[in-house]
């Protein structure tokens, strides 16, 4: 949420970018418990992969969006000026 507000007031990326940094060891953790319940058979291999699914696209959605903030993505203000018709 933090990220998208970034496009309109630019001093809310720094607290944004933290907060995204913190997701990542938060990530980290959780995956390591569910894991943990795998490895004492309390999980099957489909919750298990899914939780790997989910980190990579997770992972992959945040470094894209980051990528396009930095990089001015244009697509943003067309979108911010349609929802404040």
């Amino acid at each position: 949420m933090l990220l998208c507000l970034a496009y309109q007031r630019h001093d809310v990326w720094i607290p944004a970018l933290v907060l995204t940094l913190l997701s990542l060891p938060y990530r980290l953790v959780d995956e390591a418990f569910h894991w943990r319940r795998y490895v004492r058979k309390s999980s099957d291999r489909v919750e298990m992969w899914s939780h790997v699914g989910i980190l990579a696209g997770h992972s992959t959605m945040m470094t894209a969006w980051w990528v396009w903030f930095f990089q001015g993505y244009g697509g943003v203000p067309q979108t911010l000026a349609a929802l404040v018709r």
